[in-house]
């Protein structure tokens, strides 16, 4: 969700209006990498604001992160992308009623409705056994108050490990789909699934379907923080990779041809420690945002310090190569289509 416009189209979270055209297999050869010149982030918050998911609502940014024990939903905001970010308060003030009380969000996400309202889905701890489930809040505004809908939680699922990470994504035909990641439990691998929704974003339509799974050694079974995007060519599925908590935490991606898959990994890394001219440890998280300019930012978190106590939050310009992304200098990548 990015542009603020009449309806869902170029509005919401992580996607592009676009046409659909025949996508050609990419090898792993033709993968662009992540940048050819050396790049610096630009650290927005040299606070704790963890798995940054960020929005234009007309002429300003807002940005939502995961919670702590201080705050369940940090909102902040800025004028332009990689301009003064401050933070502004809280955007969900009261736990859904299912919620563990003490427990923060995990990993919000905020987009605009066609009715004008602004639905947040996030991740909570159920208080009946600590399960990870998801749910969803309303508000009037986008700096809230979000107010929790539902007495029980939109998905939960133990058996799966619980879910965290809910995403909208909203297709060329304006329909509606919820992106989450189930966590797995025990050695079990951990999946995005994409559940088509209702308008109102709540109403479960239809099946799920499975897009990707951690099924390469190197991922150490987690796979999550998915974000969809529409190309010209192809869809792109982009996706952290291991623990939060390893400096190797990093984001690949992989493409289909359409929606429901299926998705091909490309093998390599997008961003990692190493994609900059400054090590950074863990960074990963990744939202992507197109703003009204048409200028595409990839919002980014990595932790600060050696003794991994703070989460703070970056960005990056973002490119595209044979219609593949790229890393571009903060500010100066080309437009999104």
């Amino acid at each position: 969700m990015h542009v603020e416009q009449q309806g869902y189209r170029c509005v919401m979270r992580k996607r592009l209006c676009v046409l659909l055209v025949v996508v050609l297999a990419v090898p792993f050869s033709a993968v662009p990498s992540a940048h050819a010149a050396p790049l610096a982030p630009k650290l927005l918050l040299r606070k704790d604001f963890p798995d940054p998911e960020v929005n234009q609502f007309a002429d300003r940014y807002y940005a939502y992160g995961t919670g702590s024990h201080e705050t369940r939903v940090p909102v902040a905001t800025a004028l332009s992308p990689t301009g003064e970010w401050t933070i502004i308060g809280e955007a969900m003030p009261e736990p859904a009623a299912w919620m563990d009380e003490k427990a923060g969000v995990w990993a919000p996400d905020v987009f605009r409705r066609p009715d004008g309202k602004y639905l947040m889905y996030l991740t909570g701890r159920r208080a009946s056994d600590g399960t990870r489930c998801l749910g969803a809040a309303l508000s009037e505004n986008p700096v809230g108050p979000f107010a929790p809908l539902g007495e029980e939680p939109l998905v939960c699922k133990p058996e799966e490990g619980g879910d965290i990470d809910p995403v909208s994504f909203v297709d060329d035909d304006e329909r509606l789909y919820l992106l989450y990641k189930s966590n797995g439990p025990g050695d079990q691998p951990s999946i995005i699934w994409l559940q088509p929704v209702a308008p109102d974003g709540v109403t479960l339509t239809g099946d799920r379907r499975e897009l990707l799974r951690s099924d390469l050694p190197e991922e150490d079974d987690v796979i999550e923080a998915p974000v969809l995007i529409r190309r010209p060519s192809h869809y792109v599925l982009f996706y952290s990779v291991k623990s939060y908590t390893n400096s190797d935490y990093h984001t690949s991606y992989a493409t289909a041809s359409a929606l429901a898959g299926p998705y091909t990994k490309t093998g390599g890394r997008w961003l990692d420690r190493t994609s900059f001219d400054e090590t950074l440890d863990g960074p990963g998280g990744a939202d992507i945002t197109t703003g009204s300019d048409g200028q595409q930012h990839a919002f980014f978190h990595a932790w600060l310090g050696r003794t991994q106590a703070m989460r703070a939050m970056f960005a990056t310009g973002m490119d595209w190569k044979d219609d593949l992304p790229i890393l571009a200098p903060p500010g100066g990548g080309t437009r999104s289509d």
